[in-house]
């Protein structure tokens, strides 16, 4: 019997999903596309109708984040109020990080590929992206704002966006380690809004921008 649009979409994304439990609860090394298509109920046919391999069924997971998180991030820039719509935004991803099962099985997969230390890792391309992706919207959101004058005309913007990455990777790293990360989350919009009204107000002589001649 021929299948419908429906069926195949529904069988994708059970191997989507599959995919995702599996590389998060085995690691993307040991997962196999057998257990994959075990836990999907399908047969290994099945799997390959849609995916040509493990590689690809990562880089259609990363790609379904990625997109969300780009829909967020664009709708910030190029607003009067970019700086705290940007706030707003990673405050939004950080909690759905710790709430929602599938985002934080995700933000695991992307740091298990940062120990995959093998620079001709096909995989490697999925985490460089994802991080590109965000680098790059900081750096224009923090632009964007300095512009309408809510960051200081003379502060570093390399730094600003330094401190952004290093004080949003430790919390990730707090909220997806292997402990009980019940502590943190009280705590998510407040290290948000310290790391953010940091840029904004740390004296000047710290972060000031060197001008060459």
């Amino acid at each position: 019997m021929r299948r419908t649009k429906q069926e195949c979409r529904q069988t994708r994304q059970a191997l989507l999903d599959a995919a995702l439990n599996l590389f998060y609860s085995k690691g993307i090394a040991k997962a196999t596309l057998n257990n994959i298509a075990h836990e999907a109920k399908v047969t290994r046919g099945a799997l390959y109708w849609h995916f040509k391999n493990k590689e690809d069924l990562l880089q259609t997971l990363s790609t379904q984040f990625i997109e969300a998180d780009r829909i967020r991030l664009e709708s910030a820039l190029g607003t009067p109020e970019v700086w705290e719509r940007l706030r707003k935004t990673m405050k939004t991803v950080f909690h759905e990080m710790q709430k929602n099962e599938k985002r934080h099985h995700f933000t695991c997969i992307m740091f298990q590929l940062i120990g995959m230390h093998d620079p001709d890792s096909i995989l490697r391309p999925v985490l460089i992206n994802y991080q590109n992706m965000w680098e790059s919207y900081i750096s224009r959101a923090l632009h964007e704002a300095q512009a309408q004058g809510t960051i200081p005309a003379n502060r570093d913007l390399l730094w600003a966006a330094l401190q952004i990455t290093a004080s949003f990777t430790g919390l990730t790293r707090m909220l997806i380690g292997p402990s009980d990360n019940n502590h943190v989350a009280p705590y998510i919009d407040q290290i948000i809004d310290v790391t953010m009204n940091l840029i904004i107000h740390a004296p000047v002589e710290c972060v000031e921008r060197t001008f060459s001649e």
